[in-house]
């Protein structure tokens, strides 16, 4: 025993001094990249890279739909129309024009790997978008792996679908939003929205900002945290997880149901139900309604003043 490992030790010293030596003949990079079944240095990593530029929306488009294996996503509104795609792994999406729909779209890569080095090292695929103010009324965006950040950006319809990363909405609004993220948190932050579904399977959902119509929000395991203007039929189901809701809507603007099988419920303040490991509150006039439900979790709810 004592043998083999002198014999293991020995094996990875000179894997140790083979990689500082080959990686100081290419030019002494401090990492190293393994994808492919081959070793690259950092330089030789970067060659992979592709990049494109979109500088003009085709006439008659009026939504834009990506489809990216593995991409950072940052969608902003800009004084001019503008996509880059700058990609350290696989091939560049490629664009193509279906029934007034911009159409980016990625080949699964074939460069993921993993890397290590001996110095700070990041490299990630990254696609950026401008948006001039009624640019576009549709907005699909599906993604495997990678964050996505949007900022003032409306829309008439919104969908999101990602497979894992995390996301974060600021000043976004639209008639129609529609959420699925499977693996990842998911932030929105001052936006409007006529109705609004969101769908969490691992992660933290946080809402801020205002809905007209109707919100549905499920959550198999996380947080849920809603606050602001919430109007009409508001709804949340968690398995797993705390429920928060904050509504600048007074008490008596709502019919309510909450309740949860394990857990605490406070409205106002006030603990409901302490005699109960499953408390329930029941409200039935209100203009608007709120349903909350929880597996597992607490529900603390805090309504504005009355006026």
């Amino acid at each position: 025993m004592k043998r083999f490992f002198c014999v293991l030790f020995a094996c990875m010293l000179a894997l140790g001094a083979a990689m500082a030596i080959y990686g100081y003949q290419n030019g002494a990079s401090m990492s190293l990249y393994w994808a492919d079944g081959h070793v690259y240095t950092e330089k030789e990593f970067d060659s992979l890279a592709e990049s494109e530029e979109w500088t003009e929306l085709p006439e008659g488009v009026s939504g834009l739909a990506l489809e990216l294996n593995n991409a950072d996503v940052t969608i902003r509104q800009g004084d001019v129309f503008h996509i880059s795609a700058d990609y350290q792994r696989g091939s560049a999406p490629e664009a193509t024009v279906e029934n007034g729909v911009l159409r980016l779209r990625d080949e699964a890569s074939a460069h993921i790997g993993f890397g290590f080095s001996l110095g700070p090292s990041h490299k990630e695929n990254t696609v950026t978008i401008e948006l001039p103010e009624g640019a576009l009324t549709a907005l699909d965006i599906l993604t495997g792996v990678g964050d996505l950040s949007l900022e003032d950006v409306h829309l008439e319809t919104l969908t999101v679908e990602m497979d894992m990363g995390s996301a974060a909405l600021k000043d976004v609004s639209c008639d129609r939003l529609s959420v699925q993220c499977n693996l990842g948190d998911f932030t929105l932050e001052g936006g409007e929205f006529g109705t609004a579904e969101l769908t969490m399977n691992m992660g933290s959902l946080a809402f801020s900002g205002a809905v007209r119509t109707a919100m549905r929000a499920q959550s198999d395991m996380g947080d849920v945290d809603l606050s602001g203007a919430l109007a009409g039929e508001i709804e949340v189901n968690a398995n797993l997880g705390t429920v928060s809701i904050d509504s600048q809507l007074p008490r008596s603007a709502y019919a309510l149901d909450l309740g949860t099988d394990l857990g605490n419920l406070t409205v106002d303040g006030e603990r409901i139900g302490t005699d109960s490991i499953s408390p329930s509150l029941q409200q039935e006039e209100g203009e608007n309604s709120l349903r909350v439900r929880a597996d597992m979790g607490d529900i603390l709810v805090q309504f504005g003043a009355e006026e």
